[in-house]
């Protein structure tokens, strides 16, 4: 098995407590592909690094670094003593040690050393985009800054901070001027109001040509006509400081300086700059302009745009008559930056660097002009919004650098769209056109690479569109012109493929690729035919999952139908339906259903009876439903699972708490309800959201499917299972619901809000029973309330209460507090009785009978009954109330409970 990139990088972070470099990387993979990883950890404690590193540190020292360097902590005794005394035996060698700490790390050490490895791989990789990280990742001091870097790695907070593009950029660039710090390091020259005639050394030197004579300070000309700058040798650079009084104008002979930095730069020539006068340059760098300025003569080189050039302030390059590419590098360029490029023959626009973000974690926009080029390529390692519609002649972009750029105003021109690493949005609105006698065909194509990408197809004509999203999460938009043929494949990743427009041609293919991948398109009010199934399950491939993004089917009753898709027609690799508000599934087997609203799901094998030749419903099949909205879930089946989700929520400004019912027909039901977290615009926790479910269960209420198919709301219903964080509001009017579990609910609140207070219980079941059926009920930790309405629970169908929990007020030790539980049978003026009898009926006769006509609390056999005789006085009979509450429970504030 070929050794992975991550496993040599593990290898780096363990021993040196720093990324890999470039060629380290390659070199170290290659060797333990061959030799095996073992061999290369030990080799990594032969290296000159490891050396330097650890000598004169002891066993115990190197393990106790090898844990910090891993996991940001110090080894633990019994860790410590375990690994060195492996290492003194000489049982194992501390290559094998090494692997072993990092390969057996748990919980937040695994965390932590997975995020090193991670960030280090990123790092790693964000050195190839140039020459100068590659070089300059080198070194003591280079090693140091990757070093620190990586020492501040340790959750995934921390983690996803120090690789964004801003990040990695800074840090290169830090790495590079590390290196370069103690690396060939040239004299540097100042400019004064006299004769100068400056010559660079052979290594890299550095030219002020300053605004102020360097004598006294004063404001002076300190370039003249006679003055000769000669870079020589090296990579030389040169900072020209011009202001509204002096250095307004390029004289004297500047040359051999490779580097030319312009502060001021719309003070000189009239902002209109001759890059010709500074011979042999190859770079020239606006720093921070703050009005426009035209930089001319650049053929063979590269304008640079500075991060302090103001906002919305045009930089123009004129690259001459006969160049055939330009270059641009965005040194940080701020959000809001514009650059044109001029040039007669210019086909090419290669644009490099990194934009500075709007807002914190977001991204910034430059505007980018040319009427001649066809070609942009791209190298941008930061987010950016690049916009490209000034490119008039623009038909392909590449992007080759790790940033996420936004280059959704693309125009129609655009043919060709490829972007590498980032999470890019894209868009491609080419006219196509197929092969004719007399011309070529006009096709488009689209591919992204890595990253979570968001695609928005919408090319005309009769061409064929290509298009591969590549490794990451992707969302495709794709609105379908007849005629247009399509081959679109979401690649690796879990993606998501949307369609509208045109119905697809046979031909077409859409392929969600690998990864658990989604197909959304609208849903169908008219029964689906057999073509439309042919299309979901040969045309559509590689998706487990459809999204209807409007209703589907709809509602039957008297002379109408119910019109729902049969999920039985659909392909088995449909493991996940999801469903507009309003829709109606039929046939459902194993798929899951998620719900956006109101759903009614009937499952394979249920047949509700008709009033005709069906006399008899049969329940089958088991339902699996989750919704995050508001709504209605009608489920028919034998069992229904239904998953009630009040999800984490940014800055709605209140709790966004969801309410669902359950109806339909089913025996069994058993519900999960999640809490969630409002935050507000700073991510802090505002509300909490909670979920709630309703539900009525009533034999004597009937529901319609369609025509004369009939059944009663939930009448059949005999068993209810609550777990998870919410409410519940169930009302138990008619039926066969005898089994009501609630032992599992709880939740509690986590922010001060809304009349809450963090730490508070949420109301937990609230229940009220008319039915005279037996009942078993189990409270859970929430606040829960028992209503026993009269004729419910009776002599001879006496209902079990358990986990009832009763609080006093803790400054009124008459009334109960907020956090209790209540209970209640409709009457009050309850008082305590005792019997001594062991038979229980013999020991209510003797209570109902010392307390004829009366409300009374009483405790036998270890629980506690309570009692209202409102049959015949004085007498045991079927009318008298009797609730049982499981254990023992006090019988004074039992009193104060009941009133």
């Amino acid at each position: 098995m070929a050794t992975t990139a991550a496993q040599i990088q593990q290898l780096y972070v363990a021993y040196f407590n720093r990324p890999a470099d470039y060629f380290g990387l390659s070199h170290w993979q290659a060797i333990a592909d061959t030799q095996g990883l073992a061999y290369v950890a030990n080799e990594f404690s032969k290296q000159p690094e490891y050396t330097n590193l650890y000598a004169g540190k002891s066993q115990a020292d190197v393990v106790d670094t090898i844990y910090m360097n891993l996991f940001g902590r110090h080894a633990e005794a019994a860790g410590l003593v375990h690994w060195v005394t492996l290492l003194n035996n000489g049982t194992w060698n501390l290559g094998q040690i090494a692997l072993a700490i990092a390969q057996g790390a748990q919980n937040e050490d695994l965390t932590a050393v997975n995020n090193k490895v991670d960030a280090a791989r990123v790092f790693t990789e964000n050195l190839a985009n140039s020459a100068e990280g590659i070089r300059g990742y080198d070194g003591a001091a280079a090693n140091q800054v990757a070093k620190d870097w990586l020492s501040t790695i340790t959750d995934n907070t921390s983690h996803d901070a120090a690789i964004t593009s801003a990040a990695l950029a800074t840090l290169v660039a830090n790495v590079v001027d590390a290196h370069d710090a103690g690396t060939n390091i040239g004299q540097t020259f100042t400019t004064s109001v006299g004769l100068d005639t400056l010559t660079g050394t052979t290594a890299k030197d550095t030219f002020n040509v300053v605004s102020v004579n360097p004598t006294n300070g004063d404001k002076a000309d300190t370039l003249s006509s006679i003055d000769v700058l000669d870079g020589g040798a090296g990579v030389d650079t040169l900072n020209f400081f011009a202001t509204a009084d002096n250095n307004k104008t390029i004289v004297g002979t500047i040359k051999n300086i490779e580097i030319v930095n312009l502060y001021g730069a719309e003070n000189i020539s009239a902002a209109k700059i001759d890059a010709t006068k500074f011979a042999g340059s190859t770079t020239i760098n606006v720093v921070d302009a703050q009005a426009a300025v035209e930089v001319d003569g650049l053929a063979g080189k590269t304008l640079g745009v500075g991060a302090a050039v103001a906002t919305a302030t045009k930089i123009t390059g004129d690259f001459g008559s006969t160049a055939t590419s330009a270059a641009v590098a965005l040194n940080g360029v701020v959000d809001g930056a514009s650059v044109e490029v001029v040039g007669a023959k210019v086909a090419a626009l290669n644009v490099s660097g990194s934009v500075a973000a709007a807002a914190a974690g977001g991204a910034g926009t430059v505007t980018l002009a040319n009427t001649t080029a066809t070609k942009l390529n791209l190298n941008v390692s930061s987010k950016a919004i690049v916009e490209v519609a000034g490119l008039t002649a623009l038909t392909t972009i590449t992007q080759t650098g790790a940033g996420g750029l936004d280059l959704t105003d693309a125009g129609t021109s655009v043919q060709t769209i490829n972007t590498g690493a980032g999470a890019d949005k894209v868009k491609i609105s080419f006219a196509t056109a197929k092969a004719t006698s007399t011309a070529a065909a006009k096709n488009a194509t689209v591919a992204t690479g890595a990253g979570n990408d968001k695609i928005t197809v919408a090319t005309t004509g009769t061409g064929l569109t290509t298009v591969d999203a590549g490794l990451g999460d992707d969302t495709i938009d794709v609105t379908i012109t007849a005629g247009n043929a399509l081959n679109v494949s979401g690649g690796a990743g879990n993606d998501t493929i949307k369609l509208s427009g045109a119905a697809l041609a046979v031909t077409d293919v859409i392929d969600g690729g690998e990864g658990t991948d989604t197909i959304a398109l609208a849903g169908k009010l008219t029964e689906r035919n057999t073509d439309d199934f042919i299309v979901l399950n040969k045309v559509l491939k590689g998706f487990e999952s459809i999204e209807f993004t409007t209703a589907e089917g709809t509602v039957g009753g008297g002379a109408t139908a119910e019109i729902a898709l049969d999920a039985s027609k659909l392909a088995a690799a449909y493991t996940t339906l999801t469903f507009a508000d309003g829709s109606f599934v039929k046939g459902v087997g194993t798929q899951n259903l998620i719900a956006n609203g109101d759903l009614t799901a009937t499952a394979a094998g249920y047949i509700a009876k008709n009033g005709g030749s069906v006399t008899t419903t049969t329940y089958a099949g088991t339902l699996n439903v989750s919704t995050e909205a508001a709504g209605t879930i009608e489920a028919r089946a034998d069992t229904v699972k239904l998953a009630v989700t009040a999800a984490d929520t940014d800055d709605k400004g209140s709790a966004q708490n969801v309410a669902v019912t359950l109806a339909g027909d089913t025996k069994t039901a058993i519900v999960t309800l999640a809490a969630g977290v409002d935050t507000d615009a700073d991510g802090v926790a505002a509300h909490d959201n909670v979920a709630t479910l309703t539900l009525v269960a009533d034999s004597g209420s009937v529901s319609a499917i369609g025509k004369t198919t009939q059944f009663t709301e939930n009448g059949a219903l005999t068993s209810l299972t609550l777990t998870g964080a919410g409410s519940a509001d169930i009302k138990n009017v008619a039926g066969k619901l005898t089994t009501i579990d609630t032992s599992g609910l709880a939740g509690t609140y986590t922010v001060t809000a809304d009349g809450h207070t963090k730490g508070d219980a949420f109301a937990g079941l609230k229940y009220e029973t008319s039915n005279t059926a037996v009942e078993t009920i189990k409270l859970g930790a929430g606040i829960d309330a028992l209503t026993f309405n009269a004729g419910s629970s009776t002599y001879g169908s006496v209902d079990t209460v358990s986990g009832l929990n009763l609080v006093l007020d803790a400054t009124d030790n008459t009334k109960l507090a907020a956090n209790s539980d209540t209970i209640s049978l409709g009457v009050t003026g309850f008082e305590k009785a005792t019997s001594s009898l062991t038979d229980f009926d013999l020991a209510l006769k003797q209570v109902i009978e010392g307390h004829a006509g009366k409300n009374v609390v009483f405790a036998f056999g270890g629980d506690t009954y309570i009692v209202s005789d409102v049959g015949s006085v004085g007498q045991v009979d079927a009318a008298d109330a009797i609730v049982k509450l499981v254990g023992t429970v006090n019988l004074d504030t039992l009193v104060i409970a009941l009133g």
